[in-house]
């Protein structure tokens, strides 16, 4: 059974969804190669391995049962079609569910594909990593303490289903995450950074890390906020921008939540929901795009949509399930968090458009107020619906007459989504990669802190 392709694999088991008392079947194979290089100081770990699994959906009558095993062995996986079966016929129906997705022409051939992820050795990635370890403790002698990941994976995956679906793709991905400790005296400063890409970014390692370092000891001589400044504009650094904003905008974009009236926006199409400054655009075809494939988990072609635009709304959405709630198409949206879970409706690769400008220019627009920088703390607890967040932001700075005038002390950010989303004074054009979001920094006015 090892020795099947994928595609194999998933046809054979779909041809025979009827000795299953299945009316519709669709398999989700995956095989994952990955070697991971951790290191605390001068320590550094390296594990490898391969890892394989199988999602499986089957439809009874209206009702969709699920269920998912890791591994390949042909038993396992009837078994795992078997507890599905089983969950379909338990299940009550669902009036809103039609079926399982139609098969459409792909609109990108393949997703991103570096084939040195797969030949790098253990060895020069460890190579790469010490490299990069002696250049941080050579850049500060205020360094005491570094630790971090650098991960490397390759992915193959397979959607085959009983309605004609049958699509395969491949992609790697390079992932790099660093953490600094600095000691001046009797102050600690810390920084993180983080580096993703779907090619091989060994060589970018030192500057990463050397980059880290300096920044972190920008972070020496903290002091409190002014006791008389709690209302104000605020830039948040572009890596920044996804956790502030990214779980409450996929929320009321959720073509799901609309249908159960959840979002916010569910009455606001063609309508404005945020400021004129702002254009959002979910792109699965976009170029070396972190989340780009030929479809999506659940076999439905990625696309491109312009989902803000102006702020005005253009579109919500939708997995195969919402849209043919409506009638529609899919948008593409359909993924998993992990191989063995559900597809549910999520962000392919976002795009913010800038306008211009630098972080250094947005600064120097701002006669009082504050920049969030690298990371904050707290961005999972947003209450979606009201839009409400308070973020504690160890990395943040004040401005003063266009200019930073010192790093603070830890400081608390409340924001209202929707009404930040209003409030966008500037949307720079200093873009970063981070992971699926390709974001620039963004300057809000009238936001609160402590």
């Amino acid at each position: 059974m090892y020795m099947m392709g994928l595609i194999e694999i998933g046809e054979k088991f779909v041809k025979r969804a009827k000795k299953f008392n299945a009316d519709e079947i669709e398999l989700f194979v995956v095989r994952e190669e990955h070697t991971r290089v951790e290191f605390v100081g001068e320590d550094i770990l390296t594990t490898s391995g391969i890892s394989e699994h199988v999602a499986v959906r089957v439809v009874v009558g209206k009702s969709l049962g699920f269920s998912s095993v890791s591994s390949l062995r042909e038993n396992e996986i009837e078994n795992a079609i078997k507890i599905a079966v089983k969950i379909a016929k338990e299940k009550p129906a669902d009036p809103h569910f039609k079926h399982l997705p139609d098969p459409e022409k792909p609109i990108v051939s393949k997703g991103p594909f570096d084939e040195r992820i797969l030949n790098v050795s253990p060895e020069i990635i460890g190579k790469y990593v010490s490299e990069a370890l002696n250049s941080a403790y050579s850049t500060s002698k205020y360094l005491k303490k570094i630790e971090g990941i650098v991960s490397l994976y390759s992915v193959n995956k397979v959607v085959v289903n009983s309605r004609g679906i049958c699509e395969e793709d491949s992609g790697t991905f390079f992932a790099s995450w660093i953490w600094a400790m600095l000691k001046k005296n009797d102050e600690i400063s810390q920084e993180m950074r983080v580096l993703t890409s779907r090619m091989l970014k060994l060589e970018s390692l030192p500057e990463l890390f050397r980059t880290t370092v300096k920044r972190g000891e920008e972070y020496f001589g903290k002091k409190k906020l002014p006791s008389d400044f709690k209302h104000g504009p605020v830039i948040f650094e572009n890596v920044v921008v996804p956790s502030i904003f990214a779980t409450t905008l996929l929320f009321n974009l959720s073509a799901r939540n609309v249908q159960e009236k959840r979002s916010v926006w569910m009455n606001k199409l063609g309508q404005q929901v945020a400021s004129k400054k702002f254009t959002l655009i979910d792109d699965g075809t976009m170029a070396n795009g972190f989340y780009t494939f030929r479809v999506d988990d659940e076999g439905v072609p990625m696309r491109r949509k312009v989902v803000i635009e102006n702020g005005v709304l253009k579109t919500f959405l939708y997995d195969s399930y919402a849209a043919l709630r409506e009638n529609k198409k899919s948008t593409g949206n359909a993924l998993r968090p992990s191989p063995t879970s559900e597809p549910q409706v999520t962000f392919t690769n976002v795009i913010i458009e800038g306008e211009k400008g630098s972080i250094d220019d947005l600064i120097r627009e701002v006669d009082k107020g504050l920049l969030i920088r690298s990371y904050v703390m707290g961005s999972h607890l947003v209450d979606p619906v009201r839009g409400i967040l308070s973020v504690t932001c160890p990395m943040a700075f004040y401005i003063e007459n266009g200019e930073i005038q010192y790093p603070l002390k830890s400081v608390i950010v409340s924001i209202n989504i929707f009404e930040a989303l209003n409030n966008i004074v500037r949307i720079g054009k200093d873009y970063v990669s981070y992971v699926n979001f390709f974001v620039p920094s963004m300057l809000i006015s009238g936001l609160s802190f402590t």
